[in-house]
């Protein structure tokens, strides 16, 4: 019985931090912005193989 309200409260306690990171992060966050469309000037290509 012990055992289970410790995890009990274990478990609580690792739902509430995910909570507050989750809450933290802002909403118009992107973690991935869109690529350039256009290769930038000076920047080298992979070399030839073959």
């Amino acid at each position: 019985m012990i055992r289970l309200l410790i995890a009990a409260a274990l478990g609580y306690a690792a739902y509430r931090i995910v909570e507050e990171t989750v809450a933290s992060i802002p909403r118009d966050f992107e973690p991935m912005p869109d690529a350039p469309r256009k290769p930038q000037p000076g920047a080298s290509r992979p070399a030839r193989r073959g």
